[in-house]
């Protein structure tokens, strides 16, 4: 049995009121606030204090609610702070256990380790070392032996195995003086190239320069491909080649009879006695110009194009047409001019007829009259239009033309009086008229004049 000093006034009493404990000596109860004689039941507590305790008790109630309310909220925020808190170690061990399990798989493969690391650095100094070896592998000196050949049309560096103008098909090589770019050309050429060694693949752009002028429509491209070799044991180095065959040309199998033929600016003999009598040429790249020129007043039909690097051209023509050259005409005119004027000087009787009937004189007397003479006086020279010309053949045409002259006239006439003297008087008129010309055309051999004949006037 034990003892508990006291100073006698612990709580041991409970209050009847609000059923909390008071003090013994207490004349109020501290919870409720009752009197000590209703809080020991002696006395009855009156309605209002009654009514005053429990507002008080609802209220301490309320209270603890709040109180326990905030403790609970400050619980689980204290439990969260603490969740987070614990995650940072955790989050430490498990990348701890990665880095520990990473160290150890790395330990126990050290030599594949150690051998991946040695490749990878071989393969980058393999990489840097070979890309500076292709860096310098340009195409520099293949573009200046192609284009030599090309300028200097040197039809000997086509061949078969030719690493520049490869013919695998052994076609017949275009005569040297039918090639493009003639020698008397004075051309110098700008070259602009791009190559990838690792890609195998190279582009050249040739563009002549004339006059110190780049000709940019002129220009051709040529694509190149590499043919590697061994440098240094274990590195490549490149020789550029062609990577298309050389470009051919193939000629059209009949032209029309009696047409000349003209190739680059050279006869190439006519569609009977063709010069160049092989269906298909290789060539070197550049202009090519095929002129067709049939006799008389056959039209010239001209084909015009640019040959590239590679790939096949084939020359179309349209059909035969027949028309006079601006110079034709021009002499048909002139001739026929000439012989107009020359008729009006000499009054030819190709001249359409007048009669007096085609004049108005004003002094014409009313009666007795009596026609003594007639005169008409054609000018010197016509005014003519431009002449319209029909082509029927190419040895005939029919040339028509509009021209203005001008004509005068003078009339004597006598009028009889009776039982008087012949009295004699005379008149003068002038008037324009409009000629209808026409003549027959025929060509000159070589020769950018035409004859005339059968010329006819008429008004």
């Amino acid at each position: 049995m034990g003892f508990r000093r006291g100073s006698g006034d612990e709580k041991l009493l409970i209050c009847k009121a609000c059923g909390e404990p008071m003090a013994i000596s207490a004349e109020f109860c501290i919870e409720c606030g009752v009197s000590r004689a209703v809080a020991i039941g002696y006395e009855t507590a009156p309605e209002a204090e009654l009514a005053n305790t429990e507002v008080l008790n609802q209220h301490d109630q309320d209270s603890r609610s709040g109180i326990f309310s905030i403790l609970n909220q400050t619980n689980k925020s204290a439990e969260s702070v603490v969740a987070r808190v614990a995650k940072v170690p955790r989050m430490r061990n498990y990348f701890s256990s990665k880095y520990h399990s990473f160290t150890n798989v790395l330990s126990s493969r050290k030599k594949l380790v150690y051998t991946f690391t040695i490749v990878m650095l071989f393969g980058t100094m393999y990489s840097l070392t070979q890309s500076f070896i292709f860096s310098s592998q340009t195409t520099d000196v293949f573009s200046e032996k192609y284009i030599n050949a090309v300028a200097s049309r040197d039809t000997g560096m086509i061949t078969a195995d030719s690493i520049y103008f490869p013919n695998p098909k052994s076609l017949p090589i275009l005569p040297v003086k039918y090639q493009p770019w003639s020698e008397v050309e004075q051309i110098t050429w700008k070259t602009d190239s791009t190559w990838n060694g690792w890609l195998g693949k190279a582009e050249v752009t040739f563009t002549p320069v004339i006059t110190q002028k780049p000709d940019y429509a002129k220009s051709f491209y040529l694509s190149l491909k590499a043919e590697y070799k061994a440098k240094w044991g274990i590195f490549r180095q490149i020789d550029w080649v062609s990577s298309e065959p050389v470009s051919t040309l193939q000629l059209p199998r009949k032209i029309e009879k009696g047409q000349q033929i003209v190739f680059n600016g050279v006869s190439a003999g006519n569609s009977s006695e063709p010069k160049l009598n092989e269906t298909e040429y290789a060539l070197f790249p550049g202009p090519v110009d095929i002129v067709l020129s049939g006799e008389g007043f056959t039209k010239e039909r001209t084909f015009s194009s640019f040959v590239g690097t590679f790939g096949l051209l084939s020359p179309i023509f349209e059909d035969v047409s027949f028309g006079l050259s601006a110079a034709q005409i021009y002499s048909a005119q002139d001739k026929v001019q000439k012989d107009v004027d020359s008729c009006l000087k000499r009054e030819c009787g190709r001249l359409p007829y007048v009669s007096q009937g085609d004049f108005e004189f004003s002094n014409w007397p009313d009666t007795y009259l009596y026609v003594d003479t007639f005169n008409t006086g054609w000018s010197e020279s016509a005014s003519c239009d431009a002449p319209q010309v029909t082509v029927n053949s190419f040895n005939g045409a029919r040339l028509n033309m509009t021209c203005t002259v001008s004509i005068s006239a003078s009339i004597k006439w006598i009028l009889y009086r009776i039982f008087f003297t012949t009295y004699y008087d005379t008149g003068y008129s002038s008037k324009t008229i409009t000629l209808n010309v026409s003549a027959d055309l025929a060509p000159l051999a070589n020769s950018s004049k035409v004859k005339v004949s059968g010329i006819e006037i008429s008004g």
